[in-house]
């Protein structure tokens, strides 16, 4: 490398320790190109400097020691990163992160390093007791035979009866059938988000034409049948309903209008059938 490519890079770098900068800002200073400014940040990086980016803004991760924390800070500033992780979505989890770590470059390393050993124990335990409790609580489901709709964190969903839970290469597993492909089917436990047990299963198979559909909230207490409906079931918190109308379009108008406090159990094919309902309806509002 010649020594101007050399001076500009160290001017770049020095540039960058004074303040976050945007990659237009640089351009635009030391008159180079966008292909260039990537080469000259690999340089650095190269060279032992961490870069980070941050909201469009690059800058050189370095601890200045302005702040001292002892351990009852390190310990709050652990929390608020474990907080952040279990509660908020990915997205919002790492803009949080990302300013809790920009904070921490005015304490020191050591304290760096501790928070960071911390968090990741913090989370490995609760991960661990997640996995814990989720195994407990699928074993009674196998054990009672309960079929349940399993809603995995992909947004899929199978409604099956859950065969067995077992270890593979230190990963456990669920075990079930896959009606849909006729074959047993194992997912990984932690990728499941919910089970909803489907209470009294075979009563609602009944009429293969029937569309079965389940309300809660207040409109379990208030609801009224229309012509063509029964009831299947009865709880405390929902109310279980079986139409036989065959004008499926006016039903799933009706239904549209209670909104979350209604959905739709079985057949699977009016479940499919109400979800292009919804997103074209929903289509022709944005139009």
């Amino acid at each position: 490398m010649n020594k101007t490519k050399e001076k500009k890079i160290i001017k770049i770098l020095l540039y960058l320790l004074q303040y976050p900068r945007t990659k237009e800002d640089i351009l635009q200073q030391f008159k180079i190109k966008e292909g260039t400014f990537y080469k000259y940040i690999q340089y650095i990086k190269d060279s032992g400097f961490k870069i980070k980016k941050q909201n469009g803004f690059y800058y050189i991760f370095h601890f200045s020691k302005k702040i001292e924390l002892n351990k009852t800070e390190e310990l709050i500033m652990t929390n608020l990163l474990f907080c952040a992780d279990s509660y908020l979505s990915k997205s919002k989890s790492k803009i949080f992160t990302d300013h809790i770590f920009y904070v921490l470059q005015n304490s020191n390393k050591t304290s760096f390093d501790t928070i960071k050993k911390l968090f990741e124990e913090q989370k490995k335990l609760n991960s661990e007791n997640n996995i814990k409790n989720k195994i407990q609580q699928i074993q009674e489901l196998i054990d009672k035979g309960k079929v349940v709709e399993i809603l995995t964190k992909q947004n899929k969903r199978y409604l099956t009866k859950i065969l067995d839970v077992i270890l593979d290469k230190d990963k456990v597993f669920v075990l079930f059938y896959n009606k849909k492909e006729k074959c047993d089917q194992k997912i990984l436990i932690d990728s499941i988000k919910k089970t909803e047990i489907i209470e009294d299963f075979n009563i609602y198979k009944g009429n293969t034409t029937e569309t079965i559909f389940q309300l809660t909230n207040k409109l379990s207490k208030s609801y009224i049948l229309k012509e063509n409906e029964r009831i299947v079931d009865k709880f405390d918190d929902k109310i279980i309903i079986a139409n036989s109308s065959n004008n499926k379009k006016y039903l799933f108008k009706r239904l549209l209008r209670y909104d979350e406090y209604c959905k739709i159990l079985f057949p699977k094919s009016d479940v499919e059938k109400f979800k292009l309902f919804l997103k074209e309806a929903t289509e022709n509002i944005k139009a």
